[in-house]
């Protein structure tokens, strides 16, 4: 019989049963399952490698934009270069040496500084070995400049201490020529990467011989004294080829500090850095040890100091005349005015061979100067 009471209606499973009421899901799996994943925070570490990024690009674009800007630099101020350090050609103030018909040497006329170019064939092997081993002792090694050297120097100069310790400086034989013949000793910071850029493109031109015998040829010692064929003429009034191991090492010591090793003012100190040069020598194994005791033991004998002299040296009649003809002669052959002859006969380093006889000349005009009425009445 019907009812008005609601009917239950039970489901069963496949066999019959009753599914048994369920727990409630947990809290963490009634989360969508479209709120997306954990965000991790970052740390310490991963912000530093970010500032290391950064701080690596900016470095990167600060090195670019200085490159340029040295390289810029660097084509400017040595465009003139090739000019300038032309070591085939290279025109430097040379004297003219006057000869007399024995072919001795009879006057000179030079500019403010005296020399006279020799070559490399000419010079003792002594005196080239005794630059080389105390200035630049890889000469032959390097390609114009020290870098290991270099780097030492600019550490030295920062941190104010000797940390890269050497008897030698920074300067190698091809930048000291380069600033002996630009005159390039500005006090600037820039001054030693020209130096450098110079010295690297001289290397690359020129042979270690052609650069050796323009860098002998073109220091300067005492006074207006430049170049070893000047240098050995002045203090053992010889040619550059006779000198002796000692005296090579000693025109070797002057040009450390001219005023210093002077060897007419400062013999004792010259004698001191002669026998380290020596030293030096010996053990490079350029010299033996005999011949580096040998030579350390003999005794600084100079020339008579040509600075107390007259500087005009012979000065006559004939030397006047002499000097007339020959501007009168480069006027003619060269096309030039008198005093670009003039100059071109001071500097050019000219030899000339004159018919003069000295002690006929030096007769005839004590002569003619009648000194104390001795030959003929006054007037």
């Amino acid at each position: 019989m019907p009812t008005n009471e609601p009917r239950r209606i039970r489901r069963s499973n496949a066999s019959g049963q009753q599914r048994a009421p369920q727990p409630p899901a947990p809290a963490e799996h009634q989360r969508s399952n479209h709120s997306g994943p954990k965000r991790k925070k970052r740390g310490f570490w991963g912000f530093l490698w970010r500032a290391i990024v950064v701080v690596g690009c900016i470095g990167t674009m600060v090195c670019c934009a200085v490159s340029v800007a040295l390289s810029k630099y660097i084509v400017e101020v040595t465009q003139e270069d090739a000019q300038v350090l032309d070591l085939d050609n290279l025109k430097l103030a040379q004297t003219s040496i006057l000869y007399d018909r024995n072919g001795n040497e009879y006057a000179s006329w030079s500019s403010n500084s005296h020399r006279i170019w020799v070559e490399l064939g000419d010079i003792p092997d002594d005196l080239k070995w005794a630059f080389i081993c105390t200035e630049d002792k890889d000469f032959y090694k390097e390609p114009g400049v020290n870098f290991k050297r270099t780097i030492g120097a600019a550490v030295n100069m920062l941190t104010g201490n000797r940390l890269y310790g050497s008897t030698q400086g920074a300067s190698t034989l091809e930048q000291q020529l380069i600033k002996n013949i630009t005159g390039d000793d500005e006090q600037d910071a820039m001054r030693k990467v020209r130096e450098i850029f110079r010295a690297l493109g001289l290397c690359h031109r020129y042979s270690k011989q052609t650069i050796l015998e323009a860098y002998l040829n073109t220091i300067s010692f005492t006074g207006t004294i430049q170049g070893v064929q000047t240098a050995a003429n002045e203090y053992f009034n010889k040619d550059v080829s006779q000198l002796t191991l000692w005296e090579c090492a000693a025109i070797a010591s002057i040009t450390k500090n001219p005023t210093n090793y002077n060897p007419y003012t400062n013999p004792e100190n010259l004698i001191h850095r002669r026998n380290f040069i020596l030293y030096n020598m010996w053990q490079q194994g350029v010299i033996s040890e005999d011949d580096y005791r040998n030579a350390a033991a003999q005794p600084l004998v100079l020339a008579e100091d040509t600075s107390k002299k007259n500087t005009s040296s012979v000065t006559s009649y004939f030397t006047d005349a002499l000097f007339n003809e020959v501007v009168g002669d480069i006027m003619e052959k060269e096309g030039v005015d008198e005093a670009t002859a003039q100059n071109m006969l001071y500097t050019g380093g000219y030899t000339i061979e004159a018919t003069v006889n000295p002690k006929m000349q030096t007769a005839m005009e004590n002569l003619m100067l009648n000194t104390d009425d001795a030959y003929f009445p006054a007037g």
